[in-house]
Formats: structure tokens, sequence, C-alpha cells
């Protein structure tokens, strides 16, 4: 029944009860005094009760929402209804309505929140966010790491007042913030900090396009810095290493051609010494060309490989090369495969056992072992030979790099046949490590991925 309905009802039902009285009233003028008064006390009664019962629904309205409201719920409320589609009633389904539009709202925006958050914090660059008073409201993992701060201190600080032992990227990203106020505009900084590493840092300040702060954006540029570096290095060291011979042999055909009468021995020794140089020279230009080939090399033309057959055959070539070499390997009763290229993996290996066998002095002795671990091989090449200094650990793969660059040339080395094995067993997804001691020999150890196929099948017979 409507509310109207009920009210319309209830003050007919008092004219009826007050119609009444008065007939009964006007027969015996005695009870008109209580009549009058019981009339009233009956109304004030019958109002209250009425009040009581229209502010029920209101009451209940408004105590899902103050309880809301105070924060006791993090959802919008949701009210019972009497199931009476009374205006009240139809009040409380709007309500609702509302409410899980709302909700909707508050789940969207979560999401989406949610998902932009993931993206910063997969991003390479550092990204912190600064309203218009320079509170701090979201940095990702990456800005953190930089400031050396964690996200907790961060979040909700003002950026003026926090403190970080990068002192250097701190004061230049404070110094941005004030000029991107002051200009309005994108402010960019670049600046170079570390003591044992140099890091290349870009910072660019800008205001939100949207709404009112700064964006903070840190961009490492130590790679890019690090890749020329690279590259002019190489530049000097391969022009270096190529004048030498080219000098040579310039200077050996000047002679000849200043001595027409030069006498047999000299002429044989001066042939051999350009014949010599000009190997030297070629080898330098074919390693070079390898280096080169093998960046370029594509990983689909790998295929199976059997690593035990690749090793008995690499050992057999150094053993049939350098007769004087005893060699002892270990390895496993089972096959062992690898995704490879056969070509490339044979120049590396044979790349470590050449070496292992030219920096040896007397003891021509090596010690080959491999093994399998979960998913990867393990093959270890250790010699007994001159051994490393420690200064010298983590060049010993750069290109045109030697420890002892007199022997290396006596001994024909170019300073690219470790960093040959390195950029194969690179492009192999492997790994390798050296230990080495002056006077205590070199282990070098590589770690490549076991053929993926090789390893479903003994998981499928283990089964």
């Amino acid at each position: 029944m409507r509310f109207k309905t009920r009210i319309l009802i209830l003050h007919f039902s008092l004219f009826l009860l007050f119609t009444f009285f008065v007939y009964w009233g006007l027969k015996s003028q005695i009870a008109i005094f209580s009549m009058v008064a019981g009339f009233l006390f009956l109304y004030c009664m019958t109002t209250w009760a009425l009040m009581h019962y229209v502010n029920k629904p209101l009451r209940k309205i408004f105590q899902y929402i103050k309880y809301y409201d105070e924060g006791n719920e993090t959802t919008p409320p949701r009210i019972e209804g009497d199931g009476s589609n009374d205006e009240f009633d139809k009040l409380v389904k709007l309500l609702n309505t509302l409410s899980d539009r709302i909700l909707k709202q508050i789940q969207r925006i979560t999401t989406e929140r949610n998902e932009n958050e993931s993206l910063l914090e997969s991003l390479e660059e550092g990204v912190i966010a600064l309203d218009d008073t320079g509170i701090i409201t979201f940095a990702n993992h990456k800005a953190c790491s930089y400031l050396l701060k964690s996200k907790e201190s961060l979040i909700g600080s003002n950026f003026d007042q926090i403190r970080s032992r990068s002192i250097s990227l701190l004061q230049v990203c404070k110094n941005a913030v004030k000029n991107c106020e002051q200009k309005k505009r994108e402010i960019r900084r670049h600046l170079v900090f570390g003591k044992k590493q140099k890091i290349y840092m870009d910072v660019i300040v800008s205001p939100h396009s949207f709404k009112k702060g700064y964006m903070m954006i840190f961009q490492d540029k130590t790679a890019d810095y690090r890749v020329i570096d690279i590259g002019k290095d190489f530049v000097a060291n391969a022009s270096h290493e190529l004048r030498t011979p080219i000098m040579i042999i310039q200077g050996y055909a000047e002679a000849l051609q200043q001595m027409p009468s030069i006498p047999k021995d000299v002429l044989e020794e001066i042939s051999l010494k350009i014949m010599r140089t000009s190997k030297r020279l070629s080898s330098i230009i074919n390693n070079l060309l390898t280096l080169a080939n093998i960046e370029n090399y594509s990983s689909a033309k790998f295929v199976k490989c059997d690593v035990l057959a690749l090793m008995e055959d690499c050992l057999h070539v150094i053993e049939t090369l350098h007769q004087r070499v005893k060699i002892t390997f270990e390895k496993p009763k089972k096959e062992i495969f690898i995704s490879a290229d056969r070509g490339l993996m044979e120049l590396a290996i044979i790349n470590i056992l050449e070496n292992a066998v030219k920096y040896s002095n007397d003891k021509f002795a090596i010690d080959v072992k491999l093994s399998q671990r979960a998913k990867k091989i393990k093959l270890s090449i250790k010699d007994q030979g001159i051994g490393i200094p420690s200064q010298d650990l983590e060049h010993i793969f750069d290109r045109f790099y030697r420890v002892d660059k007199a022997r290396s040339r006596q001994a024909g080395g170019t300073g690219l046949g470790l960093s040959i094995v390195k950029t194969i067993i690179d492009k192999h997804q492997g790994k390798i490590d050296i230990d080495s001691a002056l006077g205590e020999g070199s282990c070098f150890t590589m770690h490549l991925p076991i053929y993926e196929k090789a390893l479903n099948s003994q998981s499928a017979v283990s089964s």
C-alpha cells in the first residue's frame, strides 16, 4: 500500500472517530470535557506514531550513510528495503543503484591505477610523481634504487626535505624541480656520478599535463656511453694492431726497393718476416670478421648438438696438434645435448684449449670436466700454466687485451681469442667464468642450457 493512501485512511479514521465523539458528547454534556481531552491525547499519540513511522526509513538510510561516511566501510553501503514499493522503498532502490554505480566506478579506477602502477614499475626509467606542494605521490622501484631510498620513506614525504646518500643526484633533482616550478616547462639535466663505477644519468622534470604537480624521470645512459667508449677503444686498438704489421711490411718492402743487390740470406730473412707478419695481419682480419659474423648470427640456426661427441672431437684436434699435451676428460655416462651451432662451439672450446697449451710452461696437462646440473651443463677446462694476475681478470675477455703482450705476440696471439669465446657463449645464452692465480694455472668454466626437447624426453622417460 502506498504511503499517501495510508495517510488518507488514517486521517479519515480520525475524522470518523471525532464525529462519533461529537455526536456522543452532544447527548451527554458531562462527557464533553473527557471527550475533548481523550481526542487531543489520541491525536497527539497518532501524530507521534505517524511521524515515527514516516521517519523510520529516513533514519535507516541516514544510519547507513553515516556509517560509510565515518570510514567504517570501504565500499558504498547497500540499504535493505521493506518490499512495500512505496516512495521510501523506491528511494532505497535508487540509493542502492547509485551505490552500485559508484562501486563499479571505484573498481574501474582502482584497476586502471594498478595497471598504470604496474606499467610504471616495469619501466627501465625511474619515475617520481609530485603534487603541486612537492609531496611525493608515486615512486617506482627504479627511482628508489637511484636515490637509495625505500618506497615507504619516499611516498608521502616532501621531496625538498628528503635526504639521501646519493647527494649529487638528489641536489640536481631538487634544482630541476625549482626551475620547473619557475619556468613552467620541461627541464633536463645531465650528470655523472659514482666513484668506483661512473653512472651517466639524465634527469627530466616536467609539469603534469592534466593536473597540478610534476613528473620526474631518471634515464640511465650508462650503457649508451659504455657502448661509445667500447667503440672508441675498439677502433683505437684495431687501428694500432693493424698499423703495426702494415708498417713492418712497408718497412721491409722499402728496404727491398732501396737495396737491389741484397744478399740471398738477408733476402730470405726479410721474406720470412714479411710472410710471418702477413699471416699475423690476416689472422687479425679473420678474427675481426669472425666476431662480426658471430654477433650477426641468428640463433634460429641452432640445432641439437651432442656435447660428448663435440668434446671428443675438440680434444682429438688438440692432441693431434700438440702431442706432448696430456688431457684427462671426466664425463657423465649418459648423453648430453645442447642447442648450438657446432662449428661455433668447436671454435670456442678449441680456443680455450689452445690458450691452455700456449701459456703453459713445462706442464702440458689439461683437466676437462663435463657435468649436468638441472637444466644446464657445466664444462670446466683447467690448465697448469702461468696463470693470470688478479688485476687482469676483469679485462680478460676484452678485445685486443693481452696480459703478457710480448709472450702473446711471440705465440701468435691477436688478443681476440677469448673475446670470440665470450661472444660465442653469450650467443648461446650461456655464461663463462674464469678462476686463475699467477703461477697456479687457470680454469675456464662454461654454463650452457640443455636442449629443451631432450630435457622433456628425459622427464617423460623418468615418469
